[in-house]
């Protein structure tokens, strides 16, 4: 079975995320990534979340991927500290792919300026 991740830094990303999730029939093992701010959206809906901390470093995130790759990766696109991109980096390193999902077309430049 296809294991997906879906990650949010933000509650926007979050809400979108969360809304699929939701009504989702499955057919596929996911799990949530979060930074704070995106928890509360998830814990709201019922959504179990691996939460990092504001100050986790890219290390951190690398580690734990490795840990737990996944093949497919869905996210949000917030255009603050990295968080997604980070994570669009692992799927590609480790042969996965990922989408991005955005939330607002405000800032839709500056979503992108850490990854694509």
């Amino acid at each position: 079975m296809v294991h997906v991740r879906f990650a949010a830094r933000d509650p926007g990303g979050a809400n979108v995320l969360a809304a699929f999730l939701a009504s989702c029939r499955g057919g596929f093992h996911y799990d949530i990534w979060t930074f704070p701010q995106a928890t509360p959206v998830f814990d709201r809906a019922g959504l179990r979340c691996h939460e990092f901390s504001e100050t986790s470093d890219r290390m951190a995130v690398h580690m734990a991927w490795r840990e737990s790759p996944a093949e497919r990766l869905i996210t949000g696109t917030s255009h603050y500290a990295p968080f997604e991109s980070l994570l669009w980096d692992e799927a590609r390193a480790t042969g996965g792919c990922s989408l991005a999902v955005i939330d607002s077309w405000v800032n839709l430049k500056n979503r992108f300026l850490h990854g694509h």
